[in-house]
């Protein structure tokens, strides 16, 4: 199946009490739970912006909105009235770093986002050993250290992204999502599970803002592009 692909990016407003005004009560709670104020507002942004963004394409009241979620985590629109839930076209996924919030779209076919702010400090190499395939984690360890946090998140993205389109999360060891680790390539699956057909059967899509973050998209299908949004 051939897709196009949306990515929204959407930056956290300063008053949060329009988001908040979105959100359910079990949102609400959720957010309530949260300890430091800056994982709470992002959380708040993040829920409201997906709300409005889906609202807008389904020609919904974003507060109308219900969702449900996965054995592992993965949430989902729930269909308006009686609609059965199969028939459900559009399918979208959130993720978000730091100050940056993204929300991936498509319609018929399930998608993974994740976004990793680059300038943080992480212990790239030793995670690159606990969780990445031997090529991978020899890449990070090649690579020159200004460029170590990119070519980490270049793979952890693409990985993360695959594991959350198939809805397995992270029950699903990092290490049997095996990609290309070149960053300056197109992102690609080498093998998922070991098996290196089942991978050429996927799509990566990266959009990448230099020296801050990188997003990457996962998908089982063929691409008929991305389109970034700015709202």
């Amino acid at each position: 199946m051939t897709s196009a692909v949306t990515l929204v990016i959407v930056s956290p407003p300063d008053d949060a009490a329009q988001d908040l005004a979105l959100l359910d009560p079990g949102e609400c709670a959720r957010a309530g739970r949260f300890t430091v104020d800056h994982p709470r507002r992002i959380f708040i942004a993040a829920r409201a912006a997906l709300r409005r963004t889906l609202g807008e394409r389904l020609g919904r009241d974003p507060a109308s909105l219900t969702f449900t979620v996965g054995p592992h985590g993965k949430p989902y629109l729930k269909p308006a009235g009686e609609t059965p839930a199969s028939t459900i076209r559009n399918h979208f996924n959130l993720s978000h770093s730091g100050d940056t919030i993204v929300i991936a779209l498509t319609e018929g076919v399930e998608l993974g986002v994740d976004v990793e702010e680059l300038d943080r400090d992480t212990p790239t190499e030793r995670l690159a050993r606990r969780f990445f395939t031997q090529a991978e984690s020899r890449a990070v360890e090649q690579a020159p250290e200004e460029d170590r946090n990119r070519v980490f998140f270049h793979c952890w993205t693409a990985k993360e992204a695959v594991l959350k389109a198939t809805g397995s999360g992270l029950t699903v060891p990092v290490r049997e999502v095996e990609v290309d680790p070149n960053p300056d390539a197109p992102p690609r699956l080498l093998a998922l599970g070991g098996d290196v057909t089942e991978a050429e059967c996927w799509t990566l899509l990266r959009h990448e803002v230099s020296g801050r973050w990188i997003a990457t998209v996962a998908f089982r299908g063929k691409a008929r592009g991305l389109v970034v949004e700015t709202p």
